[in-house]
C-alpha cells in the first residue's frame, strides 16, 4: 500500500449567511489538485485548519462542524462559536470506510453551520482562512466498523444512472430539422431569434410534462439527522451526497427512522392548536412551508428524517445542459407547440403522438400490477318451495 499526503491547500475566503442549517462545498478538481490525485486513490484522511468569525449579527450560538460528506456517518463539530465570537481551530478527521475512488464523489470538503438550540436564526459566519490536507493511498475501501457484517441499508441507486438523455442544443436542432430549417441547422446559422425561442419551447415543454406526469424516473430518499428539540429543516441541509435536490411539490411518503429497522410514517399536517401542548419527543406529523417542520421536536438525535420524492429539473441554459425527463416525450410536446407557432398543420399529429407516447410511459410503470376487468358472478337459481296457506 502507498500512501502519501498532498500539499497544503488555501481555501478561498467566504460566507455563510442563511437562516437555518447551510453548508459550503469545494468541488475536488480545483487547479491545486492536479497532478496530486491521481486516478485509482482513495481519501483516507482530511486535516488542517479553519479561521472563523461568527458576525455579531447572528441570533444564536453555533456549531461548526468541517469534514468530507459521505454516506456513512456525519463529520464532528470542531467548535461552538457565539455572535461575534472568533477564532482558528484544526480539524481532523479519519475516514473508516474510506472514501474512492476518485471521480465516484461530487465534493470533497464540506463545512456546515448548525444553530444550538433549535429554530430558524438568522446565521452569519465568515470563514477568513483555511487550510486543508488530503491523507490519500491506493488501498481501497474496506468495510468500515458496522456492527452488521452487511452495513447499512442504502436507500438510493447512484446520483446518475442510464436515463435517456440529450443536451438542449442537439433538441434545438433536432426541432428545428422538423420545422423545415435543415439547411439552416447543417450550416449552424438560424434565424435571429430562432434558437431563444425554441429552447423555450423546449423549457416549457420539459416542466409541463414534469408537472403534470409523475411517471420518469425521477424519485430518490432524503435523509435529515434529526437534532434534539429542533423542529425545522432546510431542503437543501439533507444528507445525500448527490447534487439533485428535492422538489417540495412533488412529495410522495414522509416518515421517520430510527437505525434500519423502526420506520414511522408522518401525519401531513400541523394543526395550529397542536402548539398548545409543547414539549419533546417522538414526532408525529411534519408541515412542508419555507422548510419542514415536525412535530413534536425530537427528544434525542437518534432519529432520522426520510422523505420519498422527486427531484427537481436539472438547468437547461446552456447549449451542453442536459434534459431531466425522457428526450423523447419533450422532443413531441415542444414540436407540437413550435408546429402550431408556425401554423404548420401537423402541429395536432404531434400532439396527439405526445399524449399517447406519455401514455405508454405510464402503462409501463404499472410494471406487474394488472387491472383485468371482469365479469360479475351470477349467483345460481334456487328452486322456489311452494308452502301451503
Amino acid at each position: 500500500m502507498a500512501t502519501w499526503t498532498t500539499n497544503e491547500i488555501a481555501v478561498d475566503d467566504f460566507v455563510l449567511l442563511a437562516s437555518g442549517i447551510a453548508d459550503k462545498a469545494w468541488w475536488r478538481y480545483l487547479p491545486e489538485f492536479d497532478g496530486e490525485l491521481p486516478e485509482g486513490s482513495y481519501i483516507h484522511q482530511i486535516l488542517g485548519s479553519a479561521a472563523l468569525r461568527l458576525d455579531p449579527i447572528s441570533e444564536a450560538d453555533v456549531d461548526i462542524s468541517v469534514g468530507i460528506r459521505t454516506a456513512v456517518g456525519g463529520n464532528p463539530v470542531i467548535a461552538t462559536l457565539s455572535p461575534g465570537q472568533s477564532g482558528t481551530f484544526p480539524f481532523d478527521q479519519t475516514l473508516n470506510p474510506v472514501v474512492g475512488p476518485l471521480g465516484e464523489w461530487d465534493t470533497v470538503v464540506i463545512v456546515k453551520e448548525q444553530p444550538v438550540g433549535g429554530g430558524t436564526p438568522v446565521v452569519r459566519l465568515e470563514v477568513t482562512g483555511m487550510r486543508v490536507r488530503f491523507v490519500i493511498s491506493d488501498e481501497p475501501p474496506g468495510p468500515g466498523p458496522d456492527p452488521e457484517p452487511e452495513g447499512p441499508t442504502a436507500y438510493n441507486c447512484a446520483c446518475d444512472d442510464d436515463y435517456p438523455r440529450t443536451t438542449l442544443k442537439q433538441m434545438r436542432g433536432r426541432i428545428a430539422t422538423r420545422l423545415g430549417f435543415a439547411t439552416q441547422v447543417a450550416m449552424g446559422a438560424l434565424p435571429p431569434g430562432m434558437a431563444e425561442l425554441l429552447d423555450d419551447f423546449i423549457r416549457n415543454a420539459q416542466e409541463m410534462l414534469y408537472r403534470r406526469y409523475p411517471v420518469f424516473r425521477m424519485e430518490r430518499f432524503y435523509a435529515w439527522e434529526m437534532q434534539p428539540g429542533v423542529r425545522f429543516y432546510d431542503f437543501s441541509a439533507n444528507e445525500d451526497a448527490c447534487q439533485k435536490r428535492m422538489d417540495p411539490r412533488m412529495v410522495t411518503w414522509v416518515g421517520i427512522s430510527q437505525g434500519d429497522l423502526c420506520w414511522r410514517p408522518l401525519a401531513c399536517g400541523i394543526d395550529p392548536v397542536m402548539y398548545g401542548s409543547p414539549g419533546p419527543g417522538i414526532p408525529t406529523h411534519y408541515e412542508v412551508r419555507q422548510c419542514i417542520e415536525v412535530w413534536p421536536a425530537p427528544v434525542d438525535g437518534t432519529w432520522v428524517l426520510r422523505i420519498k420524492g422527486h427531484f427537481g429539473l436539472l438547468p437547461l441554459d446552456s447549449e451542453g445542459d442536459e434534459t431531466t425527463i425522457d428526450p423523447e416525450a419533450i422532443f413531441l410536446q415542444a414540436l407540437a407547440n413550435a408546429k402550431a407557432h408556425y401554423g404548420q398543420p401537423d402541429a395536432g399529429n404531434y400532439a396527439a403522438q405526445a399524449t399517447a407516447y406519455v401514455r405508454s410511459l405510464i402503462a409501463g410503470s404499472h410494471h406487474t400490477r394488472r387491472y383485468i376487468p371482469g365479469n360479475a358472478v351470477v349467483p345460481p337459481a334456487v328452486r322456489p318451495v311452494m308452502k301451503e296457506s
